[in-house]
């Protein structure tokens, strides 16, 4: 797990964007039911947020907004999921991450949506990590 976090800072450092609203919202997703993960990324992203001078808007996205981009990325359709944060989300910007979780092998994808920008994305796997 804790390869995940090391990733989870690289990707977003990295892969930083700026918008004028200080506040983030921050979504996490699991492809496993209740996932031990979601809450710890969940968590993590969100004290990341708050060490780089941001809030944290609680609840950015409607359940159906985020099963609606979830579906987006099913057919890999980032305009799609562009789009639903554009319309539908209560921060100007929104950290989305996926974890996808196949035997050892932990898979998270993580993307930064600004309004009115591109999306900036990352996918690393955590190789013998739980799900």
């Amino acid at each position: 797990m804790r390869c995940l976090f090391v990733l989870l800072v690289l990707v977003l450092a990295t892969g930083r964007a700026h918008a004028s609203d200080d506040g983030v919202g921050v979504v996490v997703v699991s492809s496993t039911n209740g996932s031990a993960l979601q809450a710890d990324i969940t968590a993590h992203l969100e004290t990341w947020v708050r060490k780089h001078d941001r809030s944290v808007i609680p609840s950015p996205l409607s359940r159906d907004a985020v099963n609606t981009i979830a579906n987006c990325f099913l057919i890999d359709d980032l305009k799609c999921a562009r789009g639903v944060v554009e319309a539908r989300s209560k921060a100007d910007s929104v950290v989305f991450a996926r974890i996808d979780s196949a035997g050892k092998d932990v898979t998270l994808t993580t993307y930064w949506f600004v309004k009115g920008h591109e999306v900036i994305s990352e996918r690393r796997v955590c190789e013998q990590c739980k799900g």
